[in-house]
């Protein structure tokens, strides 16, 4: 990991954090975090320069997001279909069916879903 800038109470301005990271590679959540710590910087602190300057992902870079389980957001989109009841669920777990209802084929239509 790259080390931090040399800066005597370890605090950047917006300039000399966009030239740190022109300078070095992007760095993973967990990365991130541990420079964060290495720092001294707090969590507030860390908030508070995150809602000044915006997040990685406002920004679009990649290298600092939190990486998604596509099988998460299926999941939770399942759930949420059910509860809006646009599917029907018969079993549980990895053997699950699902069908939609009727108004659940024109809702999940607006998806792209051809049901």
């Amino acid at each position: 990991m790259p080390e931090p800038p040399d800066d005597e109470d370890m605090r950047m301005t917006g300039e000399e954090h966009e030239q740190w990271h022109r300078k070095h590679r992007k760095q993973s959540g967990p990365e991130h975090d541990a420079l964060i710590r290495t720092m001294g910087i707090t969590e507030e602190e860390h908030e508070v320069w995150h809602q000044l300057h915006g997040t990685a992902m406002d920004r679009g870079e990649k290298g600092l997001r939190r990486r998604v389980d596509p099988r998460e957001v299926g999941n939770a989109f399942l759930e949420y279909c059910i509860k809006k009841k646009w599917l029907v669920r018969e079993g549980r777990g990895h053997n699950a069916k699902y069908y939609p209802t009727a108004e659940g084929q024109d809702a999940l239509g607006k998806f792209g879903l051809d049901l």
